[in-house]
């Protein structure tokens, strides 16, 4: 094995945008000069890859689509020699590009890039892989916009059911199970949502954090559905939580936060109405005994 397809093979075995293993002690072999020199060119790449990509992911978060775009496309470019067009780092980035596409509103073509992405994960990876289950989340989003949703339910539990059966990619796991959760959410199948979202909520903070924006979402569905119960004692503080980390993450001016601020408002709301609701049946009790003892009394 000479030393680029050794550099070729730990590339495509490591973790979607990681670091690069050091090549010379995972190979044990010696490296001359002009190897090390490539081993550095490649190094030089993949770096610049992982950075165009995160910068991707942080201009879609800010709604700069047409900036997030070049950002993908540059990461893509520079991970095609890397990995190639069927590794799981260069399908992460196509992943990436499939939800760009679905928020700019172009959906027939986000539907067309998973489609194709999930074919070549199929035939490279298998459909027993969490790369495969990986593909089906993103494949599911795109069906859902085209208003398919029975097809996205499907696709989405058929995710969950993957990532249930490898363990190792909690982060996925937890973003499938809130994806299906805000299909049977949509689909008023609140009762089995519930759960769900607890259990997506569990993941997602054992693996990222208390503070991460992902929580958020998963926090706005479980303020939905309390509030829809009228458990407002519950929903409140659930909704001031994931405002709170939305404002902290992105600003008070980003939509998401305002999307959450304005849920928070809404719940609030709900609770002063339900508040006023019942005082003005005690007054009116109240007046009901009072209209009963005058009556008693003539």
């Amino acid at each position: 094995m000479s030393v680029f397809q050794s550099l070729r093979f730990f590339l495509r075995k490591r973790p979607p945008i990681a670091g690069v293993p050091d090549i010379e002690t995972q190979t044990g072999m010696p490296i001359s000069a002009e190897d090390a020199l490539l081993v550095e060119k490649y190094r030089f790449a993949n770096k610049h890859m992982s950075d165009a990509y995160a910068l991707a992911v942080s201009l879609q978060h800010q709604r700069r689509f047409e900036e997030a775009a070049s950002a993908f496309e540059l990461a893509a470019d520079l991970a095609q020699p890397i990995y190639g067009t069927e590794s799981p780092q260069f399908l992460e980035i196509t992943d990436g590009r499939v939800r760009l596409l679905l928020l700019k509103g172009e959906k027939s073509a986000a539907l067309a890039m998973a489609s194709d992405a999930q074919k070549s994960r199929k035939s490279c990876f298998g459909a027993e892989s969490t790369e495969y289950a990986e593909g089906l989340d993103a494949l599911a989003l795109a069906y859902k916009s085209m208003g398919q949703i029975d097809v996205a339910e499907d696709l989405q539990r058929q995710a969950v059911a993957l990532f249930d059966a490898i363990p190792g990619r909690q982060d996925w796991h937890g973003r499938a199970i809130g994806n299906l959760v805000g299909t049977l959410i949509q689909k008023g199948a609140t009762r089995e949502a519930l759960p769900l979202l607890v259990r997506a909520l569990q993941t997602k903070e054992c693996i990222l954090g208390p503070m991460h924006p992902s929580l958020a979402h998963t926090l706005s569905n479980i303020a939905v559905l309390a509030a829809t119960a009228e458990a407002y004692y519950l929903a409140e503080p659930i909704a001031e939580r994931a405002h709170a980390i939305l404002q902290a993450s992105f600003g008070p001016s980003h939509p998401d936060t305002i999307k959450a601020k304005d849920l928070l408002s809404q719940i609030k709301n709900d609770v002063r109405q339900k508040a006023a609701t019942r005082s003005l049946e005690d007054n009116v009790r109240s007046m009901e005994k009072d209209f009963l003892s005058t009556r008693q009394s003539i």
